[in-house]
């Protein structure tokens, strides 16, 4: 038996079952209502453009298969690799979202070195991004550690270096109430503003007394 030319060939139906009940069908008609019906693809069948541009479109009076060009804004006969992405498509609409990325999980890519489709692990894509994998932390700083966990840094005293003899030059972190943000301060303006709070303590405590 010849192959089925689409293009060509006539199909012939009948809703009693008797040939003399039978009636033309372009088998392109008919290839495309049996992927529809067998729920192989998301068709639309018509003359008029349809409104969900995800689906392909089987427009009835030049028997054409077009998909929407979301770049163009208009709808354009199918080739070969627009299937390709429609279908890729329909895969990403369809997929259920999932928020955490597991050891193994795979993710596909074109190697355009070997022209095809290739999948990557979580792991081996992190390497080649140059992810940072890993949190260090020293001078103070505590809770680092491997990026496999969540991980919560805080200020780690103890952890620090302590000067003997500290300088008027050196600073110190300090909170600032007024503007809601952490700032630097010298140990000199420090000693400055801590002097005047204690003068001023003196001055209310002494009128107090009087």
């Amino acid at each position: 038996m010849a192959a089925l030319d689409l293009a060509i060939d006539k199909l012939v139906t009948s809703s009693t079952g008797n040939l003399k009940d039978a009636k033309p069908l372009d088998a392109r008609d008919f290839a495309i209502r049996a992927l529809k019906d067998m729920g192989f693809s998301a068709v639309s069948i018509g003359n008029t453009a349809p409104a969900d541009k995800a689906v392909l479109w089987w427009h009835k009076d030049v028997r054409t298969a077009k998909r929407y060009d979301a770049v163009l804004a208009n709808w354009y006969p199918l080739t070969p690799n627009q299937h390709a992405m429609h279908l890729v498509h329909r895969v990403v609409k369809g997929a259920v979202t999932e928020i955490n990325l597991e050891a193994g999980d795979l993710f596909v890519f074109w190697d355009v070195s070997l022209g095809e489709a290739k999948v990557i692990s979580r792991e081996s894509l992190m390497n080649a991004l140059g992810a940072v994998r890993t949190i260090t932390t020293n001078q103070g700083v505590k809770g680092g550690g491997s990026l496999a966990a969540d991980r919560t840094l805080s200020l780690d005293v103890t952890g620090l270096t302590a000067k003997a003899s500290p300088s008027p030059a050196d600073e110190v972190a300090i909170y600032d109430v007024a503007g809601t943000t952490n700032k630097k301060i010298t140990i000199a303006k420090m000693a400055e503003a801590l002097a005047i709070s204690d003068y001023l303590h003196s001055e209310m405590f002494f009128l107090g007394m009087m």
